[in-house]
């Protein structure tokens, strides 16, 4: 036996007066060694079962209920971006010169790409190919001849209320961005379209230069 084996067996035999209730040691042995039989605090224990039955609560609101998803906090998140980010850009004017503009503007067409999913989508599919709106996408509309019409419809709703009029509930630089979005899906493929419905009209202008708003 070497000195180590020695000191160690002699360790483990020592008689170790307790100093409490738990200072016992167990009666196994693994590898040589002995171990004391110390809990853990009761605190520890405590907090230990509470987080489990908070997780429980958690699940069932977040992921049952009604709690808000991260989609929900995200949108959430845009639409306060986006409120600030229009107190900059002042007013704009709902013509189609300025409507096309900003549908070459990459930034503000992905931000109004969230508030389309959030307030359009139930109606014209996130993709804007159509579900019980019409088909955005195919150059085929109703009440639409150009781009400023889209924000026509946009404000004062159309088809008898079928479209709800948006003025009131939107800011009108904010319906303005709208338009401009919804005439960006023209040409584009989305996943199940509807049919055309109304008649083709011609392409949109070209716009007179690029709007660089919103990228400073």
């Amino acid at each position: 036996m070497n000195d180590r084996s020695y000191r160690d067996e002699q360790i483990s035999r020592a008689e170790i007066p307790p100093q409490n209730e738990y200072d016992q040691l167990l009666n196994h042995e693994y590898d040589g060694i002995r171990e004391y039989d110390n809990p853990l605090p009761g605190w520890w224990v405590w907090l230990f079962w509470i987080t489990i039955i908070y997780s429980g609560f958690y699940w069932m609101y977040y992921h049952i209920g009604d709690g808000p998803t991260v989609e929900d906090k995200h949108e959430v998140a845009m639409v306060r971006h986006i409120e600030a980010q229009l107190a900059r850009i002042g007013e704009l004017k709902p013509d189609n010169e300025t409507i096309v503009s900003y549908m070459q503007n990459e930034d503000w067409m992905r931000a109004m790409g969230g508030v389309f999913r959030g307030q359009c989508a139930q109606c014209h599919a996130a993709d804007g190919g159509g579900l019980i709106g019409p088909n955005l996408t195919d150059g085929y509309f109703q009440h639409v001849r150009e781009p400023e019409d889209i924000f026509r419809v946009i404000r004062d709703g159309a088809a008898g209320g079928s479209m709800p009029a948006f003025e009131g509930r939107m800011r009108e630089p904010q319906m303005i961005l709208i338009a401009a979005y919804v005439a960006s899906l023209r040409g584009t493929e989305p996943a199940s379209p509807l049919p055309p419905e109304g008649r083709r009209v011609p392409p949109w202008p070209e716009p007179a230069m690029q709007n660089e708003v919103g990228d400073e």
